[in-house]
């Protein structure tokens, strides 16, 4: 893995942000936002995980289709 310090901004929105990418994939397996300013959900700090073995990616029993419509 590596890790990068990255400046993240969109919408007017602005952040510190830590990008952790498999050195193996290149794929990216976790970002952390901590927001400067205002935030687009009034949480300072975001983590998003990444899943990078569909199989593993299960579809909610009730959820809703909406790719045909």
């Amino acid at each position: 893995m590596k890790v990068f310090q990255v400046d993240w901004a969109r919408n007017g929105y602005n952040a510190k942000s830590e990008v952790v990418i498999s050195t193996a994939t290149s794929k990216i397996i976790k970002t952390t936002r901590q927001f400067v300013g205002a935030t687009p959900t009034g949480i300072p700090v975001m983590t998003e995980i990444f899943e990078t073995k569909r199989a593993r990616i299960k579809t909610p029993s009730d959820a809703i289709d909406l790719r045909n419509e």
